[in-house]
């Protein structure tokens, strides 16, 4: 019982390993790996067909609902159930960046689900959506302009970020600048941050 899944979920953590993410992300889906085993434990299931599938994502969407997991969690737990069914069916599977993280890197992908989950612990649902879906733009211009370390950003590339995005906020940019503010801080929280850009000095870029 559930010894097949198993054996896919340690194939699928195998994966993750080798894709080159963050210790901390590998671990978060070593655990999401054990979360899929465990379900298919409880209900005697030995594989997984679709619908069981199916169910666990119900499952990890109620839970998010009910406010015992954040949204990156369940996506992850959903992202780590389909990458087995994907190998069950298949006999292969590779890593995939995940919404929200289409046209992203994948070094920025990973980046902004742990900004997003470091911004969860002290803002409301709604107000992480929106410091990470303004985050996933600059994360996408810094990809388009080649900065493929955020230690290479500069002053100069936040103000032209910010110049290319104040057309597109008529109502102003207030929002940008508070997400970008929270974002160098996260960064030079988690030792990333580029030493030409201090949080502190990100609402005057644009002035």
């Amino acid at each position: 019982m559930g010894s097949m899944v198993s054996g896919l979920a340690d194939a699928v953590f195998g994966v993750v390993e080798g894709v080159g993410l963050s210790s901390d992300t590998v671990a978060r889906y070593g655990k999401c790996c054990e979360v899929v085993v465990e379900f298919c434990d409880r209900w005697d299931f030995d594989a997984l067909p679709a619908g069981v599938v199916d169910e666990f994502v119900a499952c990890q969407q109620e839970r998010a609902r009910r406010g015992e997991i954040g949204r990156n969690r369940r996506n992850a737990l959903v992202k780590t159930a389909r990458m087995t069914l994907e190998l069950q069916r298949t006999g292969e599977v590779a890593w995939r960046v995940m919404s929200p993280g289409a046209g992203l890197s994948e070094r920025s992908c990973e980046v902004l689900e742990q900004f997003a989950a470091a911004a969860g612990l002290d803002v409301a649902p709604g107000s992480v959506r929106l410091l990470a879906g303004e985050i996933r733009h600059f994360l996408v211009y810094l990809d388009r302009i080649g900065r493929g370390a955020l230690g290479a950003v500069t002053v100069d590339d936040v103000g032209r970020f910010m110049a290319e995005m104040a057309p597109k906020r008529p109502a102003g940019i207030g929002n940008v600048v508070w997400s970008l503010k929270r974002f160098f801080a996260f960064l030079n929280a988690a030792g990333l941050s580029p030493e030409s850009v201090d949080s502190s000095e990100v609402i005057d870029i644009y002035c």
